[in-house]
């Protein structure tokens, strides 16, 4: 009876120490995959702050450059009433260069 009760005894340590060995395998694997997205995350999150930096460069240059176009128009030519036709109805007669001049087609 003393050898069942070894055996039976020896049995359940071997299943409770496969247990906990699964166990920490399991939270080794959970702790590698948790590592990694976080080191993926902040991948992202370093290609988000390049792009948005890009996407500003870009949007400063555009400006810069719309400032220096501006900047290089005469000021004769900004002037109401240059020589330069007006966007809306430069054609005489264009619907609405009628509309923009009061008459409405009545």
């Amino acid at each position: 009876f003393d050898g069942q009760l070894r055996a039976e005894a020896k049995r359940a340590k071997q299943y409770a120490d496969d247990q906990k060995a699964w166990r920490e395998g399991q939270e080794r694997r959970a702790d590698a995959v948790h590592n990694r997205l976080d080191e993926v995350g902040a991948m992202l999150a370093d290609e988000r702050r390049r792009r948005e930096d890009d996407i500003a460069k870009v949007v400063r240059q555009l400006r810069d450059a719309r400032l220096e176009v501006a900047a290089s128009i005469p000021p004769s030519n900004m002037a109401i009433g240059s020589a330069a036709p007006s966007r809306a109805g430069s054609r005489i007669g264009s619907p609405r260069a009628i509309v923009g001049a009061g008459w409405h087609g009545c």
